[in-house]
């Protein structure tokens, strides 16, 4: 049974503008709580938890480097394509240099792009 003061600790959540989640607590069973900063919290037992409403995105992921993500994808791209030339040169199935072919085609396709 819930202790009156974590009750009292519930509604005052609540009252700050706090969610009850339909989500249960996966240590005590408790109702978990969404906290106006994307936070989720389990006041019964302080147990931590990642939880987040289905479909929701997480507040704390840092922002992408687009342009750094851009030069990784490149460099690796730009080693995939000797070894897929290799294959090439040594397929004889069609439908493996369909495959490869079009792999090759994707990769300059990406970097010519930039």
């Amino acid at each position: 049974m819930m202790s009156d003061e974590k009750v009292r600790e519930m509604a005052e959540l609540l009252s700050s503008g706090a969610t009850m989640l339909s989500e249960a607590c996966p240590k005590c069973g408790s109702p978990l709580f969404k906290l106006r900063d994307g936070k989720v919290v389990c006041v019964s037992c302080d147990h931590p938890t990642e939880e987040r409403i289905a479909g929701e995105p997480a507040t704390t992921s840092p922002p992408v480097d687009k342009a750094a993500l851009k030069a990784s994808l490149r460099d690796i791209l730009n080693e995939k394509l000797p070894p897929l030339i290799a294959a090439l040169k040594e397929a004889r199935d069609p439908d493996e240099i369909r495959t490869i072919l079009s792999c090759i085609s994707e990769i300059l396709e990406f970097l010519g792009e930039e």
